[in-house]
């Protein structure tokens, strides 16, 4: 218990192990994990998370029959440019959750959930198309997948500093309660923006639908600081990019798909 100099470098020695295992051993597990990973587990974290969103924030879908099949038919003809989801077929389900507003979400398994409150709000069908796209493109690139496994990677670091590991990765798996807060990088929301506006454009719908989507939320006063938004780029940014991107005609979706 004595203090000794060579605690000078130990600590900084220690502390910069820690900083490179989180920078750059996460990303290498998170690779092994995705390229490990079987069919049967995204689709349990669906069924889990669905199952956790109807217990929390969620209620039956009051959408109608004509709604409901408007959205169903939209993103059937996104999902067939887009090719099969990585762990099986992509599914539509509709909730009503106030909390979450106009909005829409993705799970790793290649289920999307759409809000009432979306649909009600922008019953456009080049807005659907674009904010369906856009899910359906961050199923497509593995980024739910991604950050379910970086956060998982992040407590598990954190178990591992303190020596106490719990069940983190066991209730994890079997509650789906992380991706409920998962956050998209700024990469992974710019690449879902670019891929989504050329799927919709593919599949025979407007791009513009989605930066109408955008302008909407901007002139609404829900800007990129609330809650959120708050993990994604600003809207000037992304309407920017989606612009210059139908203007120059880009319209290739990623080769492997």
């Amino acid at each position: 218990e004595a203090f000794h100099p060579r605690l000078a470098l130990t600590v900084p020695l220690l502390l910069l192990a820690g900083y490179a295992t989180w920078r750059w051993g996460i990303g290498a597990l998170v690779a092994l994990a995705i390229a490990a990973t079987p069919a049967s587990v995204p689709r349990r974290i669906d069924d889990s998370q669905l199952a956790l969103l109807d217990r929390l924030l969620a209620h039956p879908t009051e959408l109608n029959r004509v709604q409901q099949n408007q959205a169903q038919t939209i993103f059937e003809h996104l999902v067939a440019h887009a090719g099969t989801s990585p762990f099986g077929d992509y599914r539509l389900e509709f909730r009503r959750i106030a909390e979450l507003g106009p909005n829409a979400l993705a799970m790793p398994g290649g289920t999307i959930v759409m809000t009432d409150e979306f649909i009600q709000e922008f019953p456009n069908e080049d807005a659907i198309a674009g904010v369906l796209a856009h899910e359906i493109a961050h199923v497509m690139e593995g980024h739910v997948l991604e950050q379910f496994y970086r956060s998982i990677g992040t407590q598990l670091l954190t178990a591992l500093t303190f020596g106490d590991f719990g069940s983190v990765l066991e209730d994890a798996l079997a509650q789906g309660e992380t991706l409920l807060s998962l956050a998209y990088s700024r990469e992974h929301e710019l690449e879902a923006d670019r891929i989504g506006v050329t799927l919709a454009a593919v599949a025979g719908y407007d791009p513009e639908g989605l930066i109408g989507f955008f302008e909407a939320l901007s002139a609404g006063g829900l800007s990129h600081e609330s809650s959120w938004w708050s993990t994604h780029p600003a809207l000037n940014e992304r309407i920017a990019q989606i612009r210059s991107r139908t203007e120059t005609g880009e319209s290739a979706l990623p080769e492997d798909r």
